[in-house]
């Protein structure tokens, strides 16, 4: 084999390899953009639907915007709720949701609270001399690709 025709055999092969390089550089930023961007929490409320002391069931209705160009399903939504400072109860979402593209929905949580044990924190809100419940709701939301995103909410309870 002449030095000519080596020369250009190996011209190509690093030319093979570039391409091949270039090539696998848009493949995974192709691969990158289908992970979908998370959707963001922007309201979270709660309010009692039922009293009946020591228990309550409270309904949590926690509102989610898809950021992206596509709906995404939201297989999960695991959630604890402090009230006053102290954890009253557990939520998980009842039935899967799809987030529709660009757009605000919201999803529907029941949760039993112990109301005993948040006495403390009840007490602590008397002490800073009475006025509203203060709550937060901290959990993840968990998508259908199986990613999931933490959150964490506070407001004041809505009363019956």
């Amino acid at each position: 084999m002449s030095s000519t025709s080596a020369s250009t055999s190996s011209g190509r092969v690093r030319a093979v390899r570039a391409l091949a390089a270039a090539l696998g550089v848009v493949v995974l930023a192709a691969c990158a953009s289908l992970r979908p961007q998370p959707p963001q929490v922007l309201a979270a409320e709660v309010r009692v639907v039922v009293f009946s002391f020591p228990r309550a069931r409270l309904a949590i209705d926690v509102t989610l915007d898809n950021p992206n160009d596509y709906a995404i399903g939201v297989s999960a939504i695991d959630v604890g709720v402090d009230v006053e400072g102290a954890r009253v109860a557990r939520a998980a979402l009842g039935a899967p949701a799809t987030l529709a593209a660009h757009a605000a929905t919201v999803v529907h949580l029941e949760a039993s609270a112990d109301l005993s044990t948040a006495l403390a924190g009840v007490a602590r809100a008397i002490g800073r001399g009475g006025g509203p419940l203060r709550y937060e709701i901290a959990g993840s939301a968990t998508l259908d690709s199986g990613a999931s995103y933490p959150f964490r909410k506070q407001g004041v309870l809505a009363h019956l």
